[in-house]
């Protein structure tokens, strides 16, 4: 090509280039096509491949920890949890005493007779009432009269029931009170509350006087006979 014709070609060519530009405005930048890596070269082709180090695990500042099961739970939980060696629970007795009557207690026994356990076959309820809290209504043996204090005492089913050589054993209840109950004597009916025991007494003459003990825990007058 001669130098004239190459020439005149220049100022086309710029022409061309100032069209283009015009044409792409102010706009948005145009977004470079995708670069395709597959093609270009990386800096270590051609070089032997770098034996590859996998990175340490992080370290754990409590060995110890390392060294337990997953799903055990925390030591402060450990500590918290209930020995299945604890005793049982203690059982508190009943807060109200079994409100008891003399047939409870009757044995049809006769006066001046022996006990026998054969008795107590004739009223279950009696051996059901053996060691349990009661409280029963009598009045005080007039032997209590004039002591004072009273702590020890005989407690009958009425006045006209007798302790000792002619009375029925069933019929009445030796008392005795604790501590923390004391009493005097009175000639009205009282309540008495306590724990019941089968307990024969053997009287001078060989004959049982009475059957039931009692552990007096409190003493309280009701009405006059």
């Amino acid at each position: 090509m001669k130098l004239s014709a190459v020439r005149c070609l220049r100022p086309a060519a710029l022409s061309l280039l100032l069209v283009v530009g015009v044409v792409s405005g102010c706009g948005d930048s145009p977004t470079a096509p995708p670069l395709n890596t597959s093609s270009a070269v990386r800096p270590d082709d051609g070089l032997p491949e770098k034996d590859t180090v996998a990175p340490s695990p992080p370290q754990n500042d409590n060995p110890s920890a390392a060294t337990k099961p997953a799903n055990e739970p925390p030591e402060d939980q450990l500590a918290e949890a209930p020995s299945s060696t604890d005793p049982e629970p203690k059982v508190e007795p009943a807060s109200e005493p079994v409100q008891v009557v003399w047939d409870d207690l009757n044995l049809n026994m006769q006066p001046d007779v022996v006990f026998r356990p054969l008795f107590l076959e004739s009223n279950p309820r009696a051996q059901e009432l053996d060691g349990q809290r009661i409280k029963i209504l009598g009045v005080m043996h007039p032997g209590a009269a004039g002591i004072g204090e009273v702590r020890d005492f005989v407690l009958l089913k009425n006045l006209q029931c007798k302790f000792g050589a002619g009375g029925q054993a069933d019929h009445l209840i030796k008392v005795k009170l604790n501590a923390a109950a004391t009493t005097n004597f009175t000639d009205q009916i009282i309540a008495v509350e306590g724990i019941l025991k089968i307990n024969p007494w053997e009287g001078p003459d060989g004959n049982t006087w009475s059957v039931y003990d009692l552990d007096g825990l409190s003493v309280t007058n009701n009405t006059r006979l």
